[in-house]
């Protein structure tokens, strides 16, 4: 704090001078403006830690990453922008959740509701909803409005059998 006391004064000081104030100016406001290179931001110890969790733990949550790493809030955040904006990871929005990936991962553009359906109907195919209700953990109108999502992505199909629906891959149409 005393150190950035002393260079004001010293600015004020020399001010008279244009020359002085550019090389004051210079001295002053270049370290609040310079960006790291990419090998420099992954010289931080926290940095190397999020990126090597995500990297083992690909689509893990904020409050994951927070809870397993233990930083708090604006630190993490700061380090996944750095990590982010050099291109070392990226994040999507899972609803509510932002999930963060390694740059390298593949991702399905599913939720993650999404996905589970999606695999109860590739595991049985020809089911119907009563039963897919019953291996998930999730509400009807939940499950209704994802099978719904899925059928505009054309990943299944759904068929009427008698009174009820039964729902398939697309693959098998």
């Amino acid at each position: 704090m005393f150190l950035s006391c002393a260079y004001v004064a010293i600015y004020f000081l020399v001010s008279s001078s244009s020359g002085w104030r550019i090389f004051f100016s210079s001295i002053l406001v270049a370290p609040m403006y310079s960006s790291f290179s990419k090998k420099a931001v992954l010289e931080n110890l926290n940095r190397r830690l999020i990126l090597k969790f995500i990297s083992t733990n690909e689509g893990i949550t904020f409050s994951a990453l927070k809870e397993k790493i233990g930083l708090q809030n604006g630190v993490l955040a700061y380090h996944l922008a750095m990590l982010d904006k050099n291109r070392y990871i990226k994040s999507f929005t899972d609803g509510k959740f932002k999930r963060f990936y390694s740059r390298g991962a593949r991702i399905s553009g599913l939720t993650t509701t999404e996905e589970e359906i999606m695999a109860v109907i590739q595991s049985d195919p020809f089911i119907s909803k009563k039963m897919i209700l019953s291996r998930i953990k999730y509400s009807q109108g939940t499950v209704n409005i994802n099978i719904k999502k899925l059928m505009q992505k054309q990943l299944i199909c759904a068929r009427k059998d008698g009174k009820r629906f039964i729902y398939y891959p697309k693959s098998l149409d």
